[in-house]
């Protein structure tokens, strides 16, 4: 995972390198306020998370995983 995100409307947007090929991560409903400290705090687990969908190659047929925030917040 590179670091850092860039906001696209109201979606955190993480750019990954799976097997040589650049990746998109989107993770939604997520308040746009909250998403720096949201990246600050979950870093680590939003990289797991990542590494579990691309283990399962659970991503959509644009390449990109999606990720709704209450999944990383327990």
């Amino acid at each position: 995972m590179q670091d850092g995100y860039r906001q696209v409307e109201e979606t955190m947007v993480l750019q990954v390198i799976v097997s040589g090929m650049m990746m998109q991560c989107h993770i939604s409903n997520l308040a746009i306020d909250d998403m720096p400290q949201f990246y600050q705090d979950y870093q680590f687990d939003i990289e797991e998370r990542i590494n579990e969908r691309v283990e399962e190659e659970e991503w959509d047929e644009s390449g990109i995983i999606h990720i709704h925030a209450n999944t990383i917040l327990g």
